[in-house]
């Protein structure tokens, strides 16, 4: 056995896969050899790409004041907004329930309506049916 196959127990032998990636590997270093022939391009390039991710990573470390003074500054100067306070809370939950207050009386308002076109329904047809009956009476 060589050494190769007993430090790692396997065949030193390479396989079809291990030959496609070597030639993987050796096409992506001739193309980053041929890259590096252009050089000055590359490299103002790689500046450019470098400027842009320090700044894109700027914001994402700061702190949050600092972001919302940033931005507030950006806007023309308005401030950030405040967390609200117990009294907004109260204030849109009571709003809230008037809401719903209005709207099921609404519900039952046009439920009544419904019962009451309902009944005069049964009404007229209960009417219709005793005059039918009537003039069946009158026939014989």
């Amino acid at each position: 056995m060589t050494t190769e196959e007993r430090a790692s127990r396997i065949s030193p032998e390479m396989s079809e896969i291990d030959k496609l990636l070597e030639q993987i590997i050796e096409r992506f270093e001739e193309s980053d050899r041929e890259s590096g022939d252009k050089g000055d391009q590359g490299e103002r390039s790689k500046t450019e790409d470098r400027k842009k991710a320090e700044e894109m990573r700027k914001p994402s470390m700061e702190e949050l004041g600092e972001t919302l003074k940033r931005t507030g500054e950006e806007d023309g100067g308005a401030t950030p907004r405040k967390k609200a306070s117990g009294s907004e809370t109260i204030l849109y939950l009571r709003e809230k329930a008037e809401r719903d207050f209005d709207l099921k009386k609404e519900e039952m308002e046009t439920r009544k309506r419904d019962q009451a076109q309902q009944l005069q329904m049964f009404q007229y047809m209960q009417q219709q049916l005793q005059q039918q009956q009537q003039q069946q009476q009158q026939q014989m």
